[in-house]
């Protein structure tokens, strides 16, 4: 077993772990206001003097540039950025990336994540749906409303963009201090969606009217179902590292985090959120291995405060279609919505019937639905098993549910290191058995969603992949490294594992 790196500091700062990437951020968001707020030739002018701080800031520190992706693939890219077809903010920083990757493998001669299972499942399963893609073309159907689905097609597009967004993540992210910045800027991203989400239903732009929704800040959280998985994903981490850092700074801003964001997955009127708000209050007990004073105290003080506020500020509606009865068609305001799902597995069985191997191709669905169904309700399969298995086939699946074996017996595997009084000196516990909570609440969510293709759902396994170097746990080289200078060591440390860290 490789030696475990050690020596980092159990409690690491809010200033330290942020400050380093404040002065890019802020530069990104002075050129986006003077671009949008000048004229032409001035706006120009300011792009060409920030735009190289931004770059270089990029490529000195990777780290950011996977940050600044995140962000953009969550939030709605600003009205202020221009874009030009093909060149968008985040595939500009995925060259940015690309240099600072060949780069690294100069200076290391190792291509390790050639021989890292995620990595390589992430591949097969690319690699198959574009496959079933080119061949689905073939006997694609033509539909009433004449779209020609084909060339609309932007998820095969999505599948290549986050593979590459995969691979800069696990190259990149590879210290503990990286882990925890990554941590922190998404839970950060994601609590934004509660004010936003409250600010839609008070001014009546809901999901329905009152179904909270945050699509005009969160892109990822446009949907209700969506804002209540990325609410409850926060919620897990927030907790797991509230419980093991008993200290009552933590506690004052955890708690009534804990509480906004289980209130917005109530007032998302979301009912697969509410039933995986009670699995993740289950999981969490499991968890525990026993009801602890201080745990007890502080889920207590959560669930009052979320009650008493649930009364004044969420409509009557969402908190009535989040816990009504799931078939009783007189008191479930969704029962149609229940009824169509049920009726969209039917005719998903019968698509995948006719094409059990390769499917019909990623983004495919809902056409084949259609031709089936032209008379009846048909939309989107808003089940992720479903939607695999249909558009890639059992193949697809296979390799799916082989990479969420692998990332639950990963971090099994971490957690049984701590109990056997391994890595004492990394204090990451909390984030793994977080991590492991919020894979039990995707697979759950994935019945009622397409989350296979959310960013979350990447970054979840990223974060799978990079706990395991950070522990020590890592591919034998593919190539021989070549030695590296001391000094090099001491100024180029993006690209070399911090035996400090």
């Amino acid at each position: 077993m490789p030696a475990t790196v050690t020596g980092s500091r159990a409690d690491i700062s809010f200033v330290r772990l942020v400050l380093p990437y404040l002065p890019p951020v802020l530069l990104v968001v002075i050129l986006s206001v003077a671009v949008g707020g000048s004229e032409e030739g001035a706006a120009m002018l300011l792009a060409a003097v920030f735009l190289p701080f931004l770059v270089g800031s990029v490529l000195a520190r990777p780290v950011f540039g996977v940050i600044l992706m995140i962000g953009n693939f969550l939030f709605v890219y600003s009205k202020w950025i221009p874009m030009h077809g093909w060149l968008t903010p985040n595939n500009a920083l995925g060259f940015l990336l690309l240099v600072a990757l060949l780069y690294g493998f100069y200076r290391e001669r190792d291509l390790w994540f050639l021989k890292n299972p995620a990595f390589l499942i992430f591949l097969s399963i690319t690699v198959l749906f574009t496959i079933s893609t080119i061949r689905g073309k073939e006997f694609l159907p033509v539909i009433p409303t004449g779209r020609l689905y084909w060339e609309e097609q932007t998820d095969l597009e999505k599948l290549i963009t986050r593979l590459a967004f995969f691979l800069f993540f696990i190259y990149f992210v590879r210290t503990k201090r990286q882990i925890l910045s990554v941590i922190l800027v998404i839970l950060f991203m994601l609590y934004m969606a509660v004010p936003a989400s409250f600010f839609m239903v008070f001014t009546g732009a809901g999901w329905g009217g009152y179904r909270a929704r945050a699509g005009w800040l969160v892109h990822s959280a446009g949907n209700p179902n969506r804002l209540a998985f990325l609410c409850l994903f926060a919620t897990a981490i927030i907790w797991h590292y509230v419980t093991a850092h008993p200290r009552a700074g933590v506690r004052w801003i955890a708690v009534p985090a804990m509480v906004g964001l289980v209130l917005a997955t109530i007032a998302s009127g979301s009912r697969s959120g509410f039933l995986n708000l009670l699995i993740m209050g289950g999981v969490l007990v499991w968890q525990g291995k026993g009801v602890r004073l201080r745990r007890a105290a502080i889920g207590a003080g959560v669930l009052l405060m979320t009650l008493f506020l649930a009364g004044q500020i969420i409509p009557e509606r969402a908190i009535t279609r989040a816990t009504g009865a799931f078939v009783d068609a007189e008191s479930d305001a969704g029962y149609r919505s229940t009824a169509k799902r049920l009726g969209t597995v039917v005719w998903g069985a019968r698509i995948l019937a006719q094409h059990p191997f390769l499917g019909v191709g990623i983004g495919n669905f809902l056409a084949h639905h259609q031709a089936l169904d032209p008379g009846g309700y048909a939309g989107a399969a808003h089940n992720s098993y479903l939607q695999a298995l249909t558009e890639g086939g059992i193949l697809t699946f296979s390799a799916y549910l082989c990479l969420f074996t692998w990332c639950m017996m990963a971090l099994l595997r971490l957690e049984r290191g701590y109990l056997g009084g391994r890595y004492r000196g990394l204090d990451l516990l909390w984030l793994i058995r977080g991590l492991r909570a919020n894979w039990v609440l995707f697979l759950s969510f994935s019945v009622f969603a397409d989350v296979w293709l959310h960013i979350l759902f990447y970054v979840m396994v990223g974060i799978t992949v990079s706990l395991l170097r950070v522990h020590g746990i890592r591919e034998q080289l593919l190539f021989h490294a070549v030695p590296v200078a001391p000094d090099y060591a001491r100024i180029s440390n993006r690209y070399t594992m911090r035996a400090a860290r």
